[in-house]
């Protein structure tokens, strides 16, 4: 990309994402390049490596979309007219924690798990043993990854009904910190979502594939 193709890009991600989801995701690409130069492979992964794709032609009244992606980051933009859709999207970090190389520190997902913890705290016996796919990760846990699109995987977790109100129990809490990411207009069709299937239907979708790490209280999501 050129420097003002660039420029142009980040505007139009700056325009796409909320007050929080914008240096989120630019914290990403830092800790990617933190992540590189502990691995000493920046040259696989840096804030630099990170792709926009265009699908069609900016306009008022036809459709169109852009993708931003890259390693743990990929933010979907799907417009028509003045209807906003943001799925599929997904904000990740390995690691959480890191300093960049003028010394700041960074660190994520803080809240996102601390809801996790408490939405899987909330769960009972039997829905704990479906939702908990292993008590330790061993390395093994990864169900698939890169070079594996479109792989057939078997559900194994648990849907939780979203409390429509408050921070603790269900889902709500980890759900919000998630919608947060978008845009107010898109939060709105996030929430539109339907319940996830046998899900209770106390609030407007459910969680799927929760994994937690309980020797260290990490824990990671995957929201449908």
């Amino acid at each position: 990309m050129s420097s003002a193709q660039r420029k142009a890009g980040l505007v139009m991600l700056t325009a796409g994402l909320s007050a929080k989801g914008l240096p989120l995701s630019n914290n990403i690409r830092r800790l990617n390049h933190v992540a590189g130069r502990l691995l000493g492979r920046l040259d696989e992964f840096d804030e630099d490596l990170y792709y926009f794709t265009m699908m069609g032609t900016p306009s008022t009244t036809e459709p169109w979309g852009f993708q931003f992606q890259g390693h743990h980051l990929v933010i979907n933009y799907f417009v028509l007219g003045d209807q906003v859709v943001m799925t599929p999207s997904f904000w990740g970090s390995e690691p959480t924690i890191g300093h960049h190389d003028d010394g700041t520190k960074i660190e994520l997902f803080a809240d996102e798990i601390e809801a996790a913890v408490a939405m899987l705290n909330s769960l009972d016996d039997g829905q704990r043993s479906t939702a908990v796919i292993s008590d330790d990760k061993s390395g093994a846990n990864e169900q698939a990854g890169a070079g594996e699109d479109n792989a057939a995987q078997a559900t194994s977790a648990t849907a939780t009904a979203v409390a429509t109100g408050g921070s603790g129990g269900g889902g709500g809490g980890a759900s919000r910190n998630h919608i947060h990411s978008h845009r107010p207009y898109a939060q709105r069709q996030r929430l539109r979502i339907r319940p996830a299937q046998g899900a209770p239907r106390r609030g407007p979708f459910g969680f799927a594939h929760a994994h937690r790490e309980l020797t260290t209280g990490r824990s990671a999501l995957a929201a449908h």
